[in-house]
């Protein structure tokens, strides 16, 4: 398990990331598909610029968007069983997103499940 703390930790350096170092992103029309309730894959050849449209979703969303790049290290070990303490976490920092936050997941098949 993840502690929550660095959970906090990683959704708050990813924000200040996004918000601060990331310059203009060109909008992408693909940051509009997403719909309330709805999941949504994005996936393509690597280096496409799928990152980039999540940080687009971000910048233009960032009041109630969460997101995770499980590549990053301080995630080493990240479980399935982790997911509820990544909420739990992110509506800690901001509980007036209750019921309306958007996960971005990014590489997120660094994430270990179970076996099927």
């Amino acid at each position: 398990m993840i502690a929550k703390n660095l959970i906090k930790e990683t959704i708050l350096s990813n924000r200040a990331f996004i918000l601060d170092s990331v310059s203009k992103i060109v909008p992408r029309a693909a940051a509009e598909v997403a719909a309330p309730g709805k999941t949504v894959i994005l996936y393509g050849i690597r280096r496409s610029g799928k990152t980039f449209i999540l940080y687009d979703i971000f910048q233009r969303n960032s009041d109630a968007v969460l997101y995770m790049d499980f590549e990053d290290d301080r995630l080493t070990g990240f479980t399935a069983a982790d997911f509820p303490t990544v909420q739990d976490a992110f509506l800690g920092l901001r509980p007036e997103t209750a019921g309306r936050v958007v996960y971005l997941f990014d590489e997120i098949q660094h994430v270990e499940y179970p076996p099927v």
